[in-house]
């Protein structure tokens, strides 16, 4: 039997992964205010899929919006942690992942900054590894995602 359950994260989610071993998800989502004020798109984006105009296809974002990794637990789907991305950032591609010689699971987030509206592909971005270092942790803040941070990330497209 499939068991459906809704939770409203209050962001926009675009991607998502699972890390097996952490026992979390890794969600990468869009937070606008202009969502939550009368007449800036308004309240529960999945009720009336009111995207702002966003789509897949284009890299460009507003100086409103905040791009973000949350990691949330898998079984009570309550946030660990999140991760803000740069001004003008924003999160393409997200993915779990072990390599050959490490027991360690991993989270790699490819982004993209989007500074011109008239450029059509992104000419700058970053690889973002995190490590997911206590999966007993409850409350956002408590260190759960390590990484990402500036000693620990590599620009790749400068």
């Amino acid at each position: 039997k499939l068991q459906v359950r809704t939770v409203s994260l209050g962001l926009q989610p675009r991607r998502i992964a699972h890390l097996t071993d952490s026992r979390a998800f890794a969600v990468a989502a869009i937070s606008d205010p202009a969502w939550s004020t009368p007449g800036g798109g308004g309240g529960d984006m999945a009720a009336d899929n009111n995207t702002s105009g966003l789509s897949d296809k284009s890299p460009v974002t507003s100086a409103d919006e905040v791009h973000m990794v949350v990691f949330l637990d898998e079984n009570r789907l309550e946030e660990k942690d999140r991760f803000v991305l740069d001004p003008l950032e924003q999160a393409l591609s997200i993915c779990a992942l072990k390599f050959k010689d490490d027991p360690q699971e991993y989270l790699l987030v490819g982004t993209a900054y989007s500074g011109d509206q008239d450029e059509f592909e992104p000419t700058a971005g970053r690889i973002l590894v995190f490590k997911l270092t206590d999966p007993s942790a409850t409350s956002p803040g408590d260190g759960v995602a390590s990484g990402g941070r500036e000693e620990d990330e590599d620009d790749v497209m400068s």
